[in-house]
């Protein structure tokens, strides 16, 4: 089974022109870092690039993604920064309800997350709601939009996950502005482990820089999970990095502690969901992870989290 454990809904309206002013920028810096120059306005380039590679009302996109990559199974979210960036003009409840009809429309292929920030007003309730009527199948907060994941304002989410096995998905590491990283560190993610000791947490992209730190707490808090979506562009430049973190990951930890994933379809812009698993594959086996490791890796591990090999 191969699942993508980190993907999320794009659609037009989704996010506010502050996140598409940050995209462009890095979307320009990358195109410098490789010789080429590129002019014009960030936020013009962050939606053209969103309009042409990123927006996918009703899914389909993801899903014919998926068949090409013999992908089974993607966990889909959408992303509440409303509160850092301004507000979208499709509010982040209606963006929870469209990943919930997507994954209503296909339930054995999508695991749908609520998000949220629980610092809106009824956040709480909206979640419940999403989970009760809507099949939501866990819950992600972005921290970057200016709250730790240890705030009293998300005990009571993680409450209600630990009292109903679902995972809380808590994304690490940097982010592009006008988001704020200080708050994805991963030694905020350790009160949440110390007080939910039966609560799966899983946290995003390894933390990015941080994995250091990551992994040192994760030796001593086994309810810590993680993805390492989002290392692409690491694994371009050398793959050897994200192995050789990957390697120490499995030897201290296990194997069944990480999950591989996209953060599609953002990530999908450098390299095509099935060349960053048929590729990120071969380079493992020549590496020489095993097949039990990599099947581990591609999907097992996260089928154990977001609801088990049927979910």
């Amino acid at each position: 089974m191969v699942i993508d454990a980190h993907y999320h809904l794009v659609e037009d309206g989704f996010l506010h022109d502050a996140w598409w002013q940050g995209i462009g920028r890095i979307y320009i810096g990358v195109a410098q870092a490789r010789g080429r120059s590129v002019a014009g306005d960030p936020l013009a380039i962050g939606k053209a690039a969103a309009e042409a590679t990123l927006y996918d009302p009703g899914g389909a996109r993801l899903l014919a993604e998926m068949d090409a990559a013999g992908v089974d199974k993607t966990v889909l979210l959408a992303l509440d920064y409303g509160l850092r960036t301004g507000e979208p003009l499709v509010p982040i409840v209606e963006q929870n309800r469209r990943v919930a009809d997507i994954a209503t429309r296909n339930p054995d292929r999508i695991v749908p997350i609520f998000t949220i920030d629980p610092r809106r007003e009824g956040a709480y309730d909206a979640f419940v709601d999403g989970v009760e009527e809507g099949g939501m199948r866990g819950l992600k907060f972005h921290c970057s939009a200016g709250f730790f994941p240890h705030d009293e304002l998300c005990y009571p989410f993680y409450d209600y996950c630990q009292a109903h096995g679902l995972p809380v998905l808590l994304h690490t590491g940097n982010q592009p502005p006008p988001m704020k990283a200080r708050y994805t560190m991963p030694v905020h993610v350790d009160d949440v482990a110390a007080d939910f000791g039966d609560l799966k947490i899983v946290c995003a992209h390894l933390a990015f820089a941080w994995h250091d730190e990551l992994i040192s707490l994760a030796a001593v808090k086994p309810n810590i999970y993680m993805d390492f979506s989002g290392w692409q562009r690491s694994f371009l430049a050398d793959p050897n990095e994200l192995l050789g973190v990957l390697r120490r990951i499995i030897d201290e930890l296990g194997a069944h502690r990480v999950f591989w994933g996209t953060d599609g379809p953002y990530l999908n812009v450098l390299i095509p969901v099935a060349s960053w698993r048929h590729d990120f594959e071969k380079a493992a086996r020549e590496s020489g992870f095993s097949e039990d490791e990599i099947s581990q890796l591609m999907g097992n591990a996260a089928a154990a989290v977001y609801g088990g090999a049927d979910a």
